[in-house]
């Protein structure tokens, strides 16, 4: 069951600036030592859309020890949302301005997954919430919108 969509991001590979790597194809990449996020929602929907076992890529715990390996040199890649990517870096007290997108994957619309054994009641009033919060007052943003902008 899911609730959405609640946005859309483009999954990306990241790299240290100062490295100056250049991605021209997912070929590229396997030259590099290449970290994701372990059993990640979006790691998981994403890795048979882009085939990134094929990227042969070092999976660790969570979004802040990959972004503290790059950060370090201990790898030379990252693939991630670009949606909360500069938060995370922020949030490490790292300066976003030493990182940048050395390759873009298309974008992928986000959805809040429930169990399926969820009520459909619940879901229905998930939805309607969601539905709420996205309408805006004309000349104005709706809400969702201005929440959604604090992480792009």
């Amino acid at each position: 069951m899911w609730v959405g969509p609640i946005g859309e991001t483009v999954l990306a590979i990241f790299a240290r600036k100062r490295d100056h790597i250049e991605i021209g194809t997912l070929a590229d990449v396997i030259n590099w030592r290449t970290g994701i996020v372990r059993s990640s929602a979006f790691t998981d929907t994403t890795t048979e859309k882009i085939n990134l076992e094929s990227l042969k890529p070092i999976e660790v715990k969570n979004d802040n020890t990959l972004f503290k390996m790059l950060n370090e040199g201990r790898l030379d890649l990252v693939v991630y949302p670009v949606l909360g990517t500069w938060q995370t870096i922020r949030k490490l007290n790292l300066d976003p301005g030493d990182f940048e997108v050395v390759y873009r994957f298309e974008k992928v619309q986000l959805f809040l997954a429930l169990n399926p054994q969820t009520d459909p009641r619940l879901v229905s009033r998930l939805q309607d919430a969601l539905d709420k919060l996205k309408e805006a007052i004309p000349g104005e943003k709706s809400l969702f919108d201005r929440i959604y902008d604090q992480y792009r």
